[in-house]
């Protein structure tokens, strides 16, 4: 189904901060938390130095606070220099090596959020100069949950849809393109 609800979020020559931010999430007591998805990008940069880049967070606190899940999967580090709001982060930079396919991605996040109510943000972060095509995500799959048929219903505007997949689990799909973005 790639492609069908794809999220895009646009690599501008201005500085941007735009994000796509899953509903409240509730993990089942006892379960491993998983979320994968297909993805693709391309940002501004060189070899040597990054200036647009995208991360994955996570919210425990309804989006009070925000942890970087996706360290361990990010190709480089951003300058730490420039208007970028995520500057001097490890982050998906440059091109996605398959590009322009688009790569599937997993993070395990263990048992460590059994309980809770979580939320997920894909995060992109652009400096004031040129613009990249950007970050393409589709095919969100969150497993681990406690009733994955309570997330069937659509949500307000720049939200996920997501729907029962597979046992304990939810599949997620942008129903709008709009976008929350704030200027740096």
């Amino acid at each position: 189904d790639t492609g069908n609800h794809t999220w895009f979020g646009p690599d501008p020559a201005s500085p941007a901060d735009t994000w796509l931010t899953s509903p409240p999430l509730v993990v089942g007591s006892a379960a491993r938390l998983s979320v994968s998805f297909q993805h693709r990008y391309d940002f501004e940069g060189s070899p040597q130095e990054y200036y647009d880049s995208a991360v994955i967070e996570l919210s425990t606190d309804d989006g009070a606070t925000w942890s970087d899940i996706g360290v361990t999967l990010y190709p480089g580090t951003l300058t730490s220099q420039g208007s970028n709001p995520l500057r001097g982060r490890k982050a998906f930079v440059g091109r996605s090596a398959s590009y322009p396919a688009f790569e599937k991605v997993t993070i395990d996040l263990g048992p460590n959020f059994a309980g809770k109510t979580v939320r997920f943000r894909f995060r992109l972060g652009s400096d004031d100069a040129a613009a990249v095509r950007g970050w393409e995500v589709d095919d969100l799959t969150f497993t681990g949950l406690a009733d994955p048929r309570r997330y069937s219903t659509l949500p307000s505007p720049g939200q996920l849809r997501c729907v029962p997949h597979l046992p304990g689990g939810v599949q997620c799909h942008s129903v709008v393109m709009g976008l929350r973005s704030s200027s740096c």
